[in-house]
């Protein structure tokens, strides 16, 4: 029955810049399997090293596969541990000492192997030599190791060593009641045996990866490493061959014959590696022996890091994050490129962001998407959402620190600043006395303001934004109004007690509440006499503040005129889709599939001459459809708004208008919704979420101040100024007043 041979160099050479050269024990290098065209084994004493400096450096491998960084993410394999079946590894080396588990003998049946192999050691010192400021340090520096002999002298009295098939199939009957999550095997021959097929399947059934040598003939893969791509395998093996300090492979790596051994196929540092001797210093050697310990290594950090990963995951994680080599993608000499355990470490494909109950791997899972394209962004009628620590997953599932608060806003509820600085809207218009209609088309330059130029861009006139509006009279006395653009904003508001055209109607910042809800869209207005009634219905269709949502807004209000006064009774129906009162979210933070709100709304105005008088209230319940995602679970929400206001013509100037408000805008007074954060994930791969049930409602109130003043200059010329100031802006307790001026001045032309 054919025999598996150690995987390395044989031949001794002296090492310059005048170290000492020392050979290997039990008759230095000869103890190899011959493999023409590998360099030597070299041996030097190694100088002492801080922890992190000298020791990750002699091994120019380490960096080479960005171990280091792996190493100072503190990313070492712990909690793995990683099989060596090969010779008996020496477990007392400084640079070894606690970090071998258990030594056993798969010949001859023992616990505790007493003979030492150099070619064992130097492996098992490249995948888990310890940290201790000498020697080297091992890519998986914090697993624990299993030596599993499973050599005999290739014929009596040989000192190179073979592996008969029966003996391996103990080895790995070992590593699998060793619970041996990684398995490296730096050996191999040219005949396939069955017998070692079988027991390698058996291995990756129980759960552990297996990386096999390429072997170093220069010609096709050898066994078992050629097993690797087979279906019993489970995608849980990987086959190395070795490259050089250039990324270059040697002509004695053995090659890939396929795809699908290429599929499955790694490069690591190979060629003059720096490993451990018998006497406790340092050795150089070359062979794909040496580079399968860097990725069974790289399989137990990866392993270690993210427990939860399926061993077939782990194995995906090396294999697309490996850098490629030679040919562009895949290729027989270089298989999927050289391993990155840097890159391996990182997230794979977009990270996403996901409630708890959902699955952590996939873009599946309610809410889940994109944290790159999350975004919250909340009205100032809101208390701010404070969403802490949390963390999105790959592509693999694996989960990443996400700041999520970074993601989020709270809009000012300062109102449309810009928008209302801007000059009035001014245009074109024709009158039909007979038919009691009138038509109109207006538009205005904006130089003004980055929300009146995100409106702009959607029409690709950034320099015009248009407005149109017509109406006309029935004959049953009532009037028609529909407009689109800006001009379907004063349908919107209106309101009780003839609101709209009041006291407040020079006023800059908004206290009319569906100002704050929706945004410029197409609008229907009529009003008739009902009795001793005035009936106003208005019907905006418009975009809603929040990105991508879409409001509806249906208005009633009746005016009961009694002398100086009028009183006033109204109704608004608000529907929302993809937003929740002016609020939502994309990606994993969009909030709502919709709302449905209803508002209730009375009012008293008070003519004294030409001083009018007017106060308003509000009062509003809001049911919201959740997406169940990190923001839901919302109860219903409860609004309030008010505004007191006066207002006088002709006050210093002919066609003057002098304007004094107060009030507070729209705010939530009762209301609360679950945050389920996502901060880790379980064994299953479902999202765990931290949870907590928030209050929606502000902890300041806000209280708005402001007074207007506007005057024509000349013919189309007018001067308007404003001067406000906010208390406790934006319903925020902590937040200094805010006080602004605002001047305009304008010329039609």
């Amino acid at each position: 029955m054919p025999a598996l041979r150690l995987l390395a160099s044989t031949s001794f050479i002296g090492l310059a810049l005048g170290l000492a050269a020392c050979g290997f024990e039990e008759g230095g290098g000869r103890g190899y399997a011959t493999a023409a065209g590998l360099g030597g084994t070299v041996g030097f004493a190694p100088q002492a090293a801080a922890a992190g400096t000298g020791e990750t450096k002699r091994n120019w491998g380490f960096a080479a596969i960005g171990a280091d960084a792996a190493l100072g993410q503190n990313a070492t394999g712990r909690g793995e541990t990683v099989a060596v079946i090969d010779g008996a590894v020496k477990t007392d080396l400084p640079d070894l000492k606690g970090r071998v588990a258990g030594s056993f003998d798969a010949v001859r049946g023992r616990g505790y192997v007493p003979a030492k192999d150099p070619h064992a050691t130097f492996v098992a010192g490249l995948i888990g030599a310890r940290r201790n400021g000498r020697g080297i340090v091992g890519v998986a520096s914090g697993a624990k190791l299993v030596s599993i002999d499973a050599s005999t002298p290739c014929w009596e009295g040989a000192a190179e060593k073979c592996f008969a098939p029966d003996d391996l199939g103990r080895a790995l009957a070992v590593a699998r009641a060793r619970k041996a999550d990684v398995v490296n095997m730096s050996l191999g021959g040219p005949v396939p045996v069955d017998a070692v097929r079988e027991a390698l399947g058996r291995t990756a059934a129980s759960g552990a990866i297996v990386v096999m040598a390429a072997g170093n003939e220069g010609t096709r893969l050898g066994f078992p490493g050629a097993f690797a791509p087979l279906k019993a395998m489970r995608g849980r093996a990987i086959v190395v061959g070795a490259v050089d300090r250039k990324g270059k492979a040697p002509s004695w790596s053995n090659r890939a014959t396929s795809l699908s051994e290429a599929g499955v196929m790694l490069m690591a540092p190979g060629v003059d590696v720096t490993g451990l001797d018998l006497k406790g210093g340092l050795a150089r050697d070359s062979g794909t022996s040496f580079a399968a310990p860097h990725v069974a290594g790289a399989a137990a950090v990866v392993g270690g890091r993210f427990s939860y990963l399926k061993p077939e995951e782990v194995v995906e994680v090396l294999l697309v994050t490996a850098r490629d080599a030679g040919p562009k993608g895949v290729d027989l000499t270089y298989g999927r490129g050289i391993l990155d355990l840097e890159a391996a470490l990182k997230p794979v494909g977009r990270l996403s962001v996901k409630a708890g109950g959902a699955p952590a791997r996939g873009q599946g899972g309610g809410s889940g998407g994109d944290a790159r394209a999350a975004r919250l962004s909340l009205g100032g009628q809101f208390a701010p959402l404070d969403l802490g620590d949390a963390v999105a997953f790959d592509a693999f599932g694996r989960a990443y620190p996400a700041h999520l608060d970074a993601r989020t806003e709270r809009r000012g509820g300062g109102g449309r600043l810009a928008r209302r600085i801007a000059p009035p809207v001014r245009g074109t218009g024709a009158a039909f006395d007979p038919l009691g209609l009138e038509l109109g088309f207006t538009g205005m330059t904006a130089v003004y303001g980055d929300e009146a130029r995100r409106d702009f861009d959607a029409t690709n006139r950034p320099d015009l934004r248009a407005s149109a509006a017509f109406g006309f009279a029935d004959g049953g006395g009532g009037t028609w109004q529909a407009a689109v653009g800006d001009a379907s904003l004063a349908l919107a508001a209106g309101g009780v007690a003839g609101a709209g055209d009041g006291p407040a109607a020079g006023a800059l910042l908004d206290l009319d509440p569906f100002l704050a809800l929706t945004e410029s869209g197409f609008g229907l207005a009529q009003a008739r006499g009902l009795g001793p009634f005035v009936w106003r219905t208005a019907l905006h269709e418009a975009r809603s503040p929040a990105e991508d949502g879409e409001a509806t807004l249906l208005r009633n209000d009746l005016a009961l005129p009694l002398g100086p006064f009028t009183l006033g009774l109204g109704h608004a129906l608000l529907r929302e889709d993809g937003a929740a009162l002016g609020s939502g979210g994309t990606g994993a933070l969009d909030v709502a599939k919709g709302a449905t709100s209803q508002f209730g709304t009375s009012g008293i105005g008070l003519r004294l001459g030409a001083v009018d008088l007017r106060a308003t209230a509000l009062v509003g319940a809001t049911a919201v459809e959740d997406r169940r995602g990190i923001v839901g679970d919302w109860s219903r929400v409860t609004t309030s708004g008010w505004s007191l206001a006066a207002g006088g013509a002709d006050v210093l100037a002919a066609g003057d208008r002098l304007t004094l408000t107060v009030g507070q805008p729209l705010r939530v007074e009762r209301g609360s919704a679950t945050l389920s954060v996502p901060v880790g994930r379980d064994e299953a791969g479902t999202v765990l979420a931290r949870e907590e049930r928030v209050s929606l409602a502000p902890k300041g109130r806000e209280t708005r101040l402001e007074l207007a003043y506007e005057r024509p200059l000349s013919e189309g010329a007018s001067l308007a100024g404003w001067t406000w100031l906010r208390h406790e802006p934006d319903h925020d307790g902590a937040a200094a007043d805010d006080v602004g001026v605002g001047l305009r001045l304008s010329q039609a032309f």
